[in-house]
């Protein structure tokens, strides 16, 4: 029996035969008189008819009854075993390999592995989409892959042993495609308003007919050109020139939360390589702000590679079994070097560390946070009885690299809301948060002088 695999990633579930060939459809499902319709075709209606529309299921994946009303007969498992029979229609013949997002918990997998059994498909393997997508080892630095949901964006960092192998995933909710395009839309309807005086959200026919121009629009931005955007509706036809810095500055608070977790993902002193698929490094001004704000090093995969990478190593995704989640496999391609660990400029680096209303000052002599007792001119002693504090819980001190962040608590250190692995580099206007519900210290740089 031949084998395919299936990426469940809801942004774009795709299947790829072991010959190569891929179909791939959005998880999104539109109930209407008619029935069921999935994937593009819900994906068509999903602004004319929102309320009939859902795209959530596969990041919810349950058998409980769903909460919308006109979905409370059904389930999220009944969409999703919807999906997946469309999807492998002509292919029921084959085993399956399952290639599941970082968000999927055992309870998912467990579903997951149950409407296999209902649509009497034969699972041979389940495997990580990081770790599947991961065939090389990068000398030199850190590996973290980066996989665009459409509800959430997964950071994950891969162990590169004799084996790549998942050390921790970090979920960022309200960052995936979804929430990108809305605010795409929001911003793109202000500059026709401006421009034409014509709302392309205005009606919800119309909006729909924006939507699916989108991905073109975005596609011309990613050049570096202004993009003229022409929606035609009703027989006449509307116009906007969208600068393509705007369109960045649109989803800026998206890609910073995304940029925040990825710097507290990797260590002080270490490069780090972040691998993303072609459709993450499409998005406008992505790759650029994730290289100037975190300081990593791209390395861009084809968009099937969790598919192409389950595949080509088969045997070992298959060691296993098909009830137990595949995190670690052998690379099968080349390494890279990468270069080496890149440091904070002078003028991003905090002088200062800020509690309440007195700042401390961050020298190479590590300055203790915590509730211990000690040297009270390298410590910042918080209050006894503070629920989440150790006694020396983190410490901030400056190397050459940077100023460093190191975590020596239980209960974890935060940078900008992010749990800290390890230690990381802090910049000016970082904010680093201990306890709970914590206490926060601001990173601050004092000038010497105005500048005058």
């Amino acid at each position: 029996m031949s084998a395919m695999a299936v990426h469940l990633n809801d942004a774009r579930c795709a299947l790829m035969l072991a010959d190569g060939g891929v179909r791939a459809e959005p998880a999104f499902a539109w109930l209407h008189g008619d029935g069921l319709s999935v994937g593009n075709a819900a994906f068509s209606e999903s602004r004319r008819h929102p309320r009939s529309v859902n795209n959530r299921f596969l990041s919810t994946l349950s058998t409980d009854p769903m909460r919308d009303a006109r979905f409370s007969h059904l389930t999220s498992a009944d969409l999703a075993a919807a999906l997946l029979e469309d999807l492998l229609a002509e292919h029921r013949n084959r085993e399956v390999v399952f290639v599941v997002p970082g968000f999927f918990d055992k309870p998912a997998l467990g579903v997951l592995l149950g409407i296999a059994g209902e649509l009497n498909v034969e699972v041979s393997a389940l495997v990580d989409a990081s770790v599947a997508a991961s065939r090389r080892l990068f000398d030199g630095a850190e590996l973290v892959n980066f996989e665009l949901g459409l509800h959430a964006s997964v950071l994950t960092l891969i162990d590169q042993q004799a084996e790549l192998n998942v050390v921790k995933h970090v979920v960022l909710e309200d960052c995936g495609l979804e929430a990108l395009r809305q605010r795409w839309l929001e911003m793109i309807a202000g500059q026709f308003v401006e421009q034409s005086r014509f709302d392309p959200l205005h009606s919800a026919d119309v909006e729909q007919v924006t939507l699916n121009a989108l991905s073109a629009w975005l596609s011309d931005a990613r050049r570096g050109a202004t993009v003229t955007a022409v929606v035609k509706y009703a027989g006449l036809e509307h116009q906007a020139e969208l600068d393509p810095l705007m369109l960045q500055e649109a989803v800026g608070g998206i890609y910073q939360r995304i940029a925040d977790a990825l710097r507290a993902l990797s260590s002080a002193g270490r490069a780090t390589t972040v691998q993303l698929d072609a459709s993450a490094d499409a998005l406008p001004g992505f790759s650029e702000y994730l290289r100037s704000r975190a300081a990593a090093e791209l390395f861009v995969i084809d968009a099937d590679a969790p598919l192409q990478g389950a595949l080509a190593r088969l045997s070992a995704v298959k060691r296993l079994g098909p009830r137990r989640l595949v995190r670690s496999l052998p690379p099968d391609q080349a390494a890279v070097t990468s270069a080496a660990a890149q440091q904070d400029s002078a003028a991003d680096r905090p002088s200062h560390v800020l509690l309440g209303a007195t700042a401390r000052v961050l020298n190479g002599e590590a300055l203790i946070i915590g509730s211990g007792s000690g040297d009270a001119s390298r410590r910042i002693h918080l209050p006894d009885g503070l629920a989440g504090v150790s006694q020396n819980h983190c410490s901030i001190h400056q190397e050459s690299d940077g100023c460093v962040l190191s975590d020596h608590s239980r209960y974890g250190t935060y940078l900008n809301g992010n749990r800290v692995h390890g230690s990381t580099l802090l910049r000016s206007g970082d904010v680093v948060r201990v306890g709970t519900p914590g206490v926060e210290l601001k990173l601050i740089r004092v000038m010497a002088d105005d500048g005058s």
